[in-house]
């Protein structure tokens, strides 16, 4: 199609039917917002936000069947906000709209802190690689090298609260197919050696469902993620 592309009226009737239903669709109210969920792009890709949070405990909550301990998603992979108020299936499309799916790993503790270093690694340029978490919090000094940033890691336990990672312990962790194939320079999780399952579940449908669970959305930033020596 080029600038000289005058249109067709036949094409454009089509593409007006099929949009009939996907408007309706995307106006599906699945819930309701009780505070604004922050995807801003310059946060995502920098520090925690309550809709990063929601996301990453959305995915954790529909992989409980595969025994998923941790959960770890990319900024990147948030690409808008949602205003408080009733929740739309087109809003959260517009929230997650590359359809990746839900992948499951067994991740040693060791390949767990790798993914971490890289997720903080091009913290300056607000890369996408930034990595949000459900079931672990962790720690990371700006002011080190690239490769040295992370400087704490404890993952969630029912007895403890939280208990420090064991870099020689396998954990079952649900992420995006993107980050698994390596997407974002996380060759640490393509070339994972234990376990790994596609699970095919759209990560925007996990996300209806979760919401369409819980009905009202009010998470909060929690102290997942501590930034220490912002620039």
């Amino acid at each position: 199609v080029t600038d000289t592309y005058k249109g067709d009226s036949r094409l454009a009737a089509t593409l007006r039917a099929f949009m009939i239903p996907l408007e309706s669709f995307r106006k599906n109210t699945v819930g309701q917002a009780k505070v604004r969920l922050n995807g801003d792009r310059t946060d995502v890709r920098k520090r925690e936000t309550n809709l990063s949070n929601l996301i990453a405990d959305a995915n954790l909550w529909k992989t409980q069947t595969y025994g998923t301990q941790i959960s770890l998603q990319n900024g990147g992979g948030v690409r808008a906000s949602i205003e408080a108020g009733p929740i739309t299936q087109g809003q959260i499309i517009d929230v997650q709209p590359f359809g990746n799916t839900l992948y499951v790993m067994d991740l040693s503790g060791s390949e767990i802190w790798e993914a971490l270093e890289n997720g903080v690694s091009q913290w300056e340029s607000g890369a996408g690689r930034f990595l949000h978490v459900a079931g672990m919090r962790y720690t990371a000094d700006l002011a080190k090298p690239v490769g040295q940033r992370v400087i704490r890691v404890e993952v969630g336990t029912d007895e403890k609260g939280f208990s420090a990672i064991d870099r020689a312990v396998i954990y079952k962790v649900v992420t995006n197919n993107f980050l698994a194939s390596g997407g974002d320079g996380f060759s640490v999780l393509k070339s994972a050696k234990g376990t790994r399952v596609d699970t095919y579940l759209p990560d925007y449908s996990v996300m209806t469902d979760y919401i369409a669970s819980i009905k009202e959305a009010n998470p909060k930033v929690e102290g997942r993620i501590v930034l220490l020596n912002e620039k």
